[in-house]
């Protein structure tokens, strides 16, 4: 099996490049996705002397990610795809959890790997104080892991088998959206339960706010949905366009 190192690294890096010290990030001073805190801990495990992230080069940087994330994960005896699902979920939330998504997923099959590690990792992502800052841009990245993920897994049916599953997200957005107006029009009907309860006011109270939840829930899975659906309808027909110029190139430039 050909390590795919180079190739996961290069999607990794389209998401952690840059500098970045962001005051609401956690992970504080941080280069191309290595923290101040891991490059401390890599440097002096080199026997070498500490200095700031923002001095680190390009080989300092794929080491690291080479010895602690790909290596760490064993990525490089993983199948094609499920190798950058499991990657860039270890580098964006931790190798622990991203080997214990895997490890939740019953089967051997490549596509449901991935799409197993992609749902879980976004669920955890969900929950973490920082989601309403930087929510937009991890849904994105989960939803272009995947469907990059999805596209090397199903090889020459890779065309197929994504429209599939883009077809399907969309379905789930669209059912989504009918929830939640099913959902907002029952606040509709706050007046009548406010009497039912005797104008209780905290019971009215409560159940808007039970109401208000649920829609924010909602609006939340549909955009993931959403999301999903762009990406991999996206990555589909990426994949034609690679396997009909693979093609030409295999028979000398003639369509087959």
């Amino acid at each position: 099996m050909a390590d795919r190192f180079s190739e996961c690294l290069e999607f990794t890096l389209q998401y952690e490049g840059g500098d970045s010290n962001d005051p609401r990030d956690p992970g504080g001073a941080t280069r191309n996705g290595i923290t101040q805190g891991s490059y401390d801990t890599w440097r002096k495990q080199n026997g070498r002397p500490t200095q700031s992230v923002f001095k680190m080069n390009t080989l300092e940087r794929n080491a690291i990610y080479l010895a602690n994330y790909w290596n760490a994960m064993a990525c490089g005896t993983r199948p094609p795809g499920v190798d950058l699902a499991l990657f860039d979920a270890g580098v964006n939330s931790g190798t622990k959890r991203a080997l214990e998504w895997k490890s939740a997923v019953p089967g051997t099959d490549r596509v449901a790997t991935i799409k197993g590690i992609c749902a879980r990792r976004l669920s955890f992502v969900e929950g973490l104080r920082t989601f309403a800052i930087y929510g937009k841009g991890w849904r994105k990245r989960i939803a272009a892991c995947e469907a990059e993920a999805i596209k090397v897994a199903a090889g020459d049916t890779a065309p197929e088998v994504l429209a599939f599953e883009a077809r399907a997200a969309a379905a789930k957005a669209a059912s989504t959206k009918t929830m939640i107006a099913t959902t907002a029009s029952a606040g509709a009907g706050v007046g009548l339960v406010h009497q039912s309860f005797g104008g209780q006011a905290w019971l009215t109270i409560l159940f808007l706010l039970l109401i208000v939840v649920g829609v924010v829930i909602l609006i939340i899975r549909r955009k993931n949905q959403e999301t999903r659906a762009q990406a991999l309808d996206a990555a589909a027909k990426t994949a034609v366009t690679i396997i009909s110029t693979t093609n030409r190139a295999k028979t000398g430039g003639t369509n087959v």
